[in-house]
């Protein structure tokens, strides 16, 4: 095992919690630069984060710990129920148990810049469980808004290597260093100290090897003192070899001019703009919610960057926001309907309405409707229902059948008529009301009237042969009045009547009577 005389990059962070933003940078690019090698040998490491990057005193920054990526290599097994890696660093698809590829290490380096720049990492939880899937249901937040120091073209290249789709990170980590290689200085020296040798964490830590053995013996010594008498001369030599190389390479420097800045023009334009600087340009496509369709997200080198003419200048394309179907959650009831909503990626807004057809909790309805095709992040509108609307019943006892029959069809019910007779009601007027009024009733609930028919009739008595005096008492006892008509006198009988004896009359009916002599009595 290769003893590094420095720091982890855990320790430097420990002490320095934020790091400048082109030293992250730098750190960064070469931790890229290894996964490219890695990825072009065929490995993946797994396990990215602070604790397996090395840093020596003079800014060699070294990956440690291959151990988890030659294992898995070796079994070609993909474990989909085992979180494999430091979870705060685990990339969604390794989080979900998905077949993962080189893309998930780029997920990690993307989390170890975030933590470099801003002191913290993105996602915090009371379990690494928790935090693991966070970063399946949110994205990275914009390391500018922790840290307004960093430029926004490195907080660009931290959002595109954490894109939760595999897909939206950057291809390979080829394609991050190209990206880093505008924000890095030339060395990180000096941000770590001496240090002991490197502990072994376990058996699958596998360290950079060592070319040389154990112990220094007698004949290392012997050659060390040997190295320290070699002439001055051999110095003077090889400054004399780098001075000729500076003036060899700047003599053969093509002439650099500032990038221009072409972000959110369309691509044609920014095309045009760059090849009339003399620049060549190559363009990637992603998603983008903000940055309309075709136009520039953003470029590498940024604005204002040095770049020598004929160079190449990657243009990053909105494709627009990425879109998806609405599922169909109408007639669920509202907390499933959220649930579903939420977990594809939409936010929902709730509305509550009567309804008499649809259940209390139910989805009514949905804006926009299902299967529509709209941008990730939409707000679904779900109408839900708070059951039927409850009406009190109006009193219309003692009202006409007519106006009885227009105060309930106002209020939204329905009129049932049952009629009756009564000696208190006067024909045509309710005489009572089911339900009673105050009870409160569903919309188009049926209310039931009973409606006088006046009172019950009576039967006209027999007056032949009475006298006026006993005809008339006998009409006042049957509830009727008499008519009294021809001779006077209490001599006089009843010769005859109309109605006729025996036929039913309304109780208060007037009967025609005529008096005579009566000589058939």
């Amino acid at each position: 095992m290769e003893f590094v005389d420095g720091q982890n990059l855990r320790e430097i962070l420990s002490a320095r919690h934020v790091l400048r933003p082109d030293v992250a940078a730098r750190i960064a690019l070469q931790v890229a630069s290894a996964l490219e090698h890695a990825r072009r040998n065929g490995l993946m490491h797994r396990d990215i984060k602070p604790e397996n990057i090395l840093i020596t005193t003079d800014g060699v920054v070294k990956v440690a710990d291959f151990g988890l990526s030659r294992a898995l290599a070796e079994s070609r097994a993909t474990q989909a129920n085992v979180l494999m890696g430091t979870a705060a660093y685990l990339a969604p698809e390794q989080v979900q148990g998905e077949t993962v590829d080189h893309r998930a290490d780029i997920y990690s380096l993307g989390i170890v810049l975030f933590e470099m720049l801003t002191g913290k990492l993105p996602f915090g939880g009371d379990s690494p469980v928790v935090v693991a899937y966070k970063r399946v249901a949110e994205d990275v937040p914009s390391a500018m808004s922790i840290n307004p120091g960093v430029p926004r073209e490195l907080d660009v290249i931290v959002a595109r290597a954490t894109g939760r789709a595999a897909s939206s990170r950057f291809a390979t980590a080829g394609q991050m260093v190209e990206a880093l290689r505008e924000q890095a200085p030339r060395s990180v020296g000096g941000l770590v100290h001496h240090t002991q040798a490197i502990p072994i964490v376990g058996e699958e830590t596998i360290a950079v090897q060592r070319r040389g053995g154990g112990a220094e013996g007698p004949a290392r010594r012997s050659k060390r003192k040997r190295d320290l008498r070699r002439p001055r001369w051999l110095a003077l030599l090889l400054l004399l070899a780098v001075i000729a190389a500076t003036i060899y390479v700047i003599a053969g420097r093509t002439p650099s001019v500032a990038v221009p800045g072409v972000t959110n023009m369309l691509q044609a334009d920014a095309i045009a703009a760059l090849t009339a600087r003399g620049f060549k340009t190559s363009t990637q496509n992603e998603f983008n919610a903000t940055v309309t369709a075709g136009n520039v997200i953003s470029q590498a080198p940024r604005e204002g960057a040095k770049a020598a003419k004929g160079s190449t200048i990657t243009l990053y394309i909105s494709n627009g926001p990425v879109t998806v179907t609405v599922p169909r959650v109408k007639l669920m009831l509202f907390s499933y309907a959220q649930r579903r909503l939420t977990a594809a990626g939409f936010k929902v807004m709730k509305v509550d309405a009567f309804s008499d057809t649809v259940r209390k909790g139910r989805v009514i309805d949905q804006d926009p409707s299902a299967d529509a095709i709209v941008p990730k992040g939409t707000t679904i509108t779900l109408t839900v229902s708070t059951g039927p609307n409850l009406v009190a019943v109006p009193d219309v006892t003692k009202k006409s059948q007519a106006d009885a029959t227009n105060a309930l069809e106002t209020a939204g019910f329905v009129v049932s008529v049952k009629q009756t007779m009564s000696e208190t009601v006067p024909k045509g007027n309710v005489i009572s009301q089911s339900p009673n009024a105050g009870t409160k009733l569903a919309n188009g609930s049926t209310v039931t009237l009973t409606v006088s028919t006046g009172p019950p009739p009576v039967k006209v008595p027999n007056l032949l042969c009475m006298t006026r005096k006993q005809a008339q008492d006998a009409l006042n006892h049957a509830g009727l009045k008499g008519n009294f008509q021809g001779l006077s006198g209490d001599t006089k009988r009843v010769v005859d009547q109309d109605p006729v004896a025996g036929a039913d009359v309304p109780k208060g009916s007037t009967v025609n009577v005529v008096m005579g002599y009566g000589t058939t009595c």
